[in-house]
């Protein structure tokens, strides 16, 4: 009777020991860190020293299986953040906020950069110089919060930043 209970015991640990490994096997294992919304190529543009607005770009790619939306800004240098969008109307280039922020599909990569989507900050409190450097939190519907540093650059050394490979 004890080796008929010892050998019954011994294959159900075995026959569980199988099933988790035949079930590691079928089930595909995703790496948590690519699962996310990635940023890069971050930059504010240099203003001048009485400017009242300035901009800021970003690629964001969304590495997730569900499709994420940048909802939301928040820059401490300035009174008033939104997401904008500029593009071209009967000929007359025009600038709006983007209320419901900007769809970032899954899988996908979209780049704000001058003349399209971007930031948009206004009420200035200082001049943004060439070189220094600033946190700025973007909120996402899924991904949440994120606080980002943001170089200030001037316009001819963050366009040819974007167009760098990564």
């Amino acid at each position: 009777m004890k080796i008929t209970q010892l050998c019954l015991k011994n294959n159900a640990v075995l026959y569980a020991f199988i099933l988790t490994l035949f079930a590691f096997l079928i089930i595909p294992v995703h790496s948590h860190a690519a699962d996310k919304v990635e940023i890069s190529k971050v930059w504010l543009r240099a203003t001048p020293p009485s400017a009242m607005a300035a901009g800021g770009y970003l690629v964001i790619t969304n590495n997730t299986d569900s499709d994420d939306t940048l909802v939301g800004v928040e820059f401490s240098q300035a009174g008033k953040s939104e997401i904008h969008e500029m593009k071209m109307k009967d000929g007359v280039m025009e600038m709006r906020p983007l209320k419901q922020g900007i769809k970032i599909p899954a899988g996908e990569t979209v780049t704000l950069k001058p003349g399209g989507f971007h930031l948009m900050f206004m009420g200035m409190k200082r001049q943004l110089k060439d070189g220094q450097n600033y946190r700025v939190k973007l909120t996402f519907t899924h991904s949440g919060a994120m606080e980002i540093d943001f170089p200030v650059l001037s316009v001819k050394k963050g366009k040819k930043m974007m167009m760098q490979d990564n």
